[in-house]
């Protein structure tokens, strides 16, 4: 029975490691447009000409979305756990956002 627990406490890891990752890959993303907004320069003219073309070339378009099956058990205490970690994450980077001197 004690190997099962572990088993689950690791699954639970794993996906909430997933889902930080996840926050944090969104974080840096706001603030790389954050930066591109607050530039004299606009984001357009600092690509490279022709990237995008090379972008659509190299990969292949889907028919249909890859859609995951993810099997969260809402009631559990780890859940909880993880997602007040991520509420209060993101209530901090709400207001480092709204007050940067801070």
């Amino acid at each position: 029975m004690e190997k099962e627990k572990g088993k689950i406490d690791k699954e639970e890891k794993e996906k909430i490691n997933e889902v930080k990752e996840k926050i944090d890959k969104e974080k840096m993303e706001e603030e790389k447009e954050e930066e591109a907004l607050t530039s004299n320069e606009s984001p357009i003219s600092r690509e490279v000409p022709g990237q995008e073309e090379k972008d659509k070339a190299e990969t292949p378009k889907k028919t249909e979305p890859e859609e995951e099956e993810i099997d969260i058990d809402l009631n559990a205490p780890e859940t909880e756990k993880a997602a007040l970690a991520i509420q209060g994450k993101f209530r901090r980077f709400q207001k480092r956002k709204q007050d940067p001197s801070s």
